[in-house]
């Protein structure tokens, strides 16, 4: 894992890179639960903070895509995600969503993103079957 983590970050640093920050103020913590009605999303935890996400666009297009999220009081440890592959878009409500496969660097594995085209909204859906929603 530690290899990874340092050959995507020895890419990353070595090309010239665009990033963009955006903050988020709310963080939502769902799970997917199986009910005797089928299965739905149940808030286990809401937390409110200064969320930041980072973005890094490579001029290389050879090297993927990363983004990073910052937690309050935790940006000594940083999660760190490397695009796999965009793979279309879905509607949610009224909000238009990019749906995206990254690689989650602190599970070590394929997790799918969904980010509203404004930015206002990325959700995360971990391994372990966790939903992440980052809302402004």
């Amino acid at each position: 894992m530690k290899s990874t983590i340092i050959f995507i970050l020895s890419i990353f640093f070595t090309a010239s890179t665009y990033s963009q920050t955006y903050k988020f103020s709310k963080l939502t913590i769902l799970a997917n639960v199986e009910t005797q009605n089928g299965t739905s999303n149940r808030v286990l935890d809401t937390k409110y903070g200064s969320y930041k996400i980072e973005f890094e666009y490579p001029s290389d297009p050879q090297i993927k895509k990363l983004f990073t999220v910052l937690e309050p009081g935790k940006d000594y440890n940083p999660n760190y995600y490397a695009l796999i592959e965009d793979s279309g878009y879905v509607e949610k409500g009224s909000t238009i969503f990019q749906k995206s496969i990254y690689y989650d660097t602190q599970s070590s594995g394929p997790v799918q993103i969904l980010t509203a085209n404004d930015k206002s909204i990325i959700v995360i859906f971990k391994k372990d079957g966790k939903i992440l929603e980052y809302k402004k």
